[in-house]
């Protein structure tokens, strides 16, 4: 998945109000979708080849009550598409 995105969400959430977390499946490994139930909101991002991926991790996190907003060339190539496994979906204009 696209390594910068992370990092700039991330930049911009208050982490003296909220516990917030990186994590690159390539950096770091296949997340444990068992885990998936430690977290309020999730963003994804990637590439054309992560978007199932992007959709698999959306489905545990779901699962377990995270809302979950992605973004990625799948998103802003096909936003309709991709709201169909997203809460929200950040498309660029």
């Amino acid at each position: 998945m696209q390594p910068i995105s992370g990092l700039h969400v991330a930049s911009l959430i208050d982490p003296q109000r909220f516990d917030v977390r990186l994590y690159h499946e390539d950096w770091h490994g296949p997340f444990n979708p068992f885990q998936a139930e430690k977290y309020d909101l999730v963003f994804l991002t990637g590439l054309q080849p992560d978007f199932d991926r992007m959709r698999q991790l959306a489905y545990f996190f779901r699962r377990t009550g995270a809302k979950v907003v992605a973004g990625g060339s799948v998103c802003t190539m096909f936003p309709e598409f991709a709201a169909q496994y997203f809460d929200a979906v950040c498309a660029a204009a």
